[in-house]
């Protein structure tokens, strides 16, 4: 065979070293399965960024047209909310258009937000030269209703004569009177004063004026959208200011965390959202499945003994489908279980008119502002990679800030 041959048939049959070639031949792919891993979880991250401003400013701008403009003031509104909720991606400056338009067979009676990124992901840009465009939009839709304001109001839901002008009295209301009382007769008139001083009369059952009193008034019997001014407030429980000071101590805690996020939804159907929540929950055949996700993070420190908390975010009710009397309302409920309170805030914040900075109390903004009411979230923790434990890099502290507009 020869000394040529035979090397041929021993290099032909030898096997040593396939690993280093089959390594070799694989790497392109294994490097770029996790080139695409790192990219996709910053293209993911921006998006979901950009969505959440995108939704909120669409609220906003839906919120601000259902309140009167007719101008441009909701596009500003929207602009506010969308620059606000940026974080990771506001050195991007991303664009962004606001736009009203049809839905539903309505003529300009929603808002549509689009917002645009360009992002250089890292492996894709080396790879393929060019940057990413991340895209978003978002749309709330509006219903103008009537609106009245009242310095009389009766607030009982189902009385009869809820509200009764009786004996020949002289009424000075010029700033209107209402009743809740969804009654036949809930508010009521007798005597023969004639026409007295009342703007607008607005009940949520009937109007009966026999002694003629509202005969210069706008009168507006079973209106649905009444609402108990007075409804949120809780009495004052022991007032007295108290101080507590327990020292200061420089013990640190170390502990495991895990943090259930569960969601669920609340239907509710009527013509409008507070009659609907007003009406309590229905039975949904388009309802979402409720979602449970865990998470555990190892070895956290804290300067206080953790506990565990709970937190939980309930949002607005807001419509999903239907029209008219029919409309379905959808409500989020987002529960957090295991994260420890004082890692997790809420405060109300409020914006008067379209003033870039928000107050801490509504009694800030001028009597004749339009104030538009938030909740402001902000979470924060601590991630301590296992490679820390080597001395190599460092713990990372998380502080997120998000605001969700509620009226």
């Amino acid at each position: 065979m020869g000394v040529i041959g035979t090397f041929r048939q021993k290099l032909c049959q030898c096997t040593s070293g396939n690993a280093a070639i089959i390594l070799a031949l694989s790497m392109p792919a294994l490097m770029g399965g996790a080139g695409l891993g790192v990219d996709f979880a910053q293209w993911y991250l921006w998006q979901r960024e950009l969505q959440f401003a995108a939704d909120q400013a669409a609220l906003a701008g839906a919120w601000a047209r259902g309140n009167g403009d007719t101008g441009t003031l909701y596009s500003d509104r929207a602009r506010q909310e969308f620059d606000d909720n940026l974080s990771i991606t506001s050195a991007a400056s991303p664009n962004h258009t606001v736009a009203l338009a049809d839905y539903d067979a309505g003529t300009d009676n929603s808002v549509v937000v689009t917002a645009q990124a360009v992002a250089n992901l890292s492996f894709s840009s080396f790879v393929l030269g060019n940057s990413t465009t991340i895209s978003v939009s978002a749309q709330a839709t509006f219903e103008t209703v009537d609106e009245y304001t009242a310095c009389l109001v009766a607030l009982h839901r189902s009385a009869n004569r809820a509200l009764w002008f009786n004996g020949g009295p002289t009424v000075d209301a010029a700033c209107g009177v209402a009743s809740l009382s969804n009654s036949g007769n809930s508010i009521v008139t007798n005597g023969n004063t004639g026409p007295q001083n009342i703007n607008t009369v607005v009940a949520a059952g009937g109007i009966s004026d026999g002694a003629g009193a509202f005969g210069n008034s706008s009168v507006v019997e079973n209106f649905d959208g009444l609402e108990d001014p007075y409804e949120g407030l809780t009495p004052p429980d022991n007032p007295t200011p108290r101080s507590l000071s327990c020292g200061s101590s420089n013990v640190t805690y170390t502990a495991d965390e895990t943090i259930t996020n569960a969601t669920s939804y609340n239907y509710y159907r009527g013509r409008n959202a507070s009659q609907a929540e007003r009406d309590g929950t229905i039975m949904y055949p388009g309802a979402k499945a409720p979602t449970t996700t865990t998470t555990v993070t190892y070895g956290n420190t804290y300067t206080s003994q953790p506990v565990d908390g709970t937190s939980q975010t309930i949002s607005n009710l807001y419509q999903v489908s239907g029209s008219g009397p029919d409309k379905i309302f959808e409500q989020m409920i987002e529960t957090s279980a295991g994260l420890p309170a004082n890692k997790v805030s809420l405060s109300l914040k409020y914006r008067c008119d379209v003033e870039e900075d928000l107050e801490d109390n509504a009694t800030s903004c001028s009597t004749t502002a339009v104030v538009s009411e938030f909740v402001v979230i902000t979470m924060e923790d601590t991630y301590t990679p296992v490679w820390t434990e080597f001395g190599v890099g460092q713990p990372i502290n998380f502080n997120v800030t998000r605001r969700v507009q509620i009226s």
